[in-house]
């Protein structure tokens, strides 16, 4: 329910913006997009939040395969700036449009390279796998 303890359980990439709307999703607004998480999910007390999500969770596509992203998910774009492989995956650094390096964890489950540094490429993930964190409760 905080950033430290975000962090503590694994790492999260963590996306500080604007909470609004009613019903079953928060609908947050940073750096000039729009993302969505569900209520339930969501700790934030007041109008600031911190968006959350775990890198395993997200997926990261050639900008030209943006087409594919399934429709509902949360997108950004961005730049890959790393690619480490790990054995049964792969890690990607992903510098977000607004500057912030994001982390994406993928399984080796396709032959070859999906990106390579200095790829424009898409992140995106389910809504259902985002979370709000209160700002204030950071640490």
């Amino acid at each position: 329910r905080t950033v430290f303890v975000a962090n503590f359980l694994g790492q999260s990439n963590l996306i500080e913006g604007q909470a609004s709307g009613a019903g079953a999703f928060v609908d947050v607004s940073a750096h000039g997009r729009s993302f969505r998480l569900p209520r339930d999910r969501s700790f934030a007390t007041g109008s600031s939040i911190i968006l959350g999500v775990r890198p395993e969770k997200m997926t990261v596509l050639d900008a030209p395969d943006a087409a594919l992203v399934p429709e509902g998910h949360n997108v950004l774009s961005g730049r890959v700036t790393d690619v480490s492989y790990t054995g049964v995956s792969t890690q990607y650094l992903v510098e977000a449009a607004w500057g912030q390096e994001l982390i994406v964890f993928e399984q080796n489950m396709i032959v070859g390279d999906r990106c390579d540094v200095g790829d424009e490429v898409v992140v995106h993930w389910s809504p259902q796998h985002s979370f709000g964190l209160d700002v204030s409760a950071g640490g």
